[in-house]
Formats: C-alpha cells, structure tokens, sequence
C-alpha cells in the first residue's frame, strides 16, 4: 500500500532537475556555507587531546578561545581550534590579536 501523496517517480524527477541545475551553475539555486563545522567544549578538548574539564579552566581563565555564545550553548569553529592549537595555544588575547586581521 502506498502512503503519502508523494509519486515516487516524480519526487525523482524533480530531483534529477535539481542536479542538473546545480551542475549547470544555476544561479537560482541557494548556496550555503557549509566549511566551518561548530563544536562543543568536549568536541573542542578532543581536538586538542585534553580532558573537557581542563579545556573549560584554560577558557574560563582566558588561556584559550572564548568561543561563540549560541543560546545558552558555547561552540567554537574546529579549524579555529586546530589552528589555535597548531599556533602554539596562545593565550585568547594574543589569539584574537593575531587572528584580528585574517576575518
């Protein structure tokens, strides 16, 4: 029994029509930055090897990014992490300061 009033062959078609505009450069279709992937504290710690809670003191005490308030959430950007790591883990002030004039 089908459900739904979904026709499988057209929900196909119209995909396929999709992909060719999108492989066509249709400049209708919607683009998305999808590069930076957005982490937690215990994603962010992971990232550099250390506990969560360790990666929490170095935030709290401004060893480490500040990160972005989303909400009642913290997140930080995975490559901004990374990055910060492979800097040397500058403290937040030094980190904004050099990363002031790459955004």
């Amino acid at each position: 029994m089908h459900r739904g009033g979904h026709n499988g062959r057209k929900s196909h078609a119209l995909g396929a029509r999709r992909i060719r505009r999108i492989e066509q450069g249709d400049s209708q279709m919607p683009t998305i930055d999808v590069a930076k992937q957005w982490v937690d504290d215990k994603a962010a710690a992971r990232i550099c090897g250390i506990a969560r809670s360790t990666w929490r003191a170095l935030v709290a005490s401004g060893r480490a990014p500040a990160g972005v308030k989303v909400g009642r959430c913290r997140r930080w950007s995975a490559e901004d992490v990374a990055r910060w790591m492979q800097a040397g883990a500058p403290s937040a002030r030094e980190w904004e300061r050099q990363e002031g004039g790459k955004r």
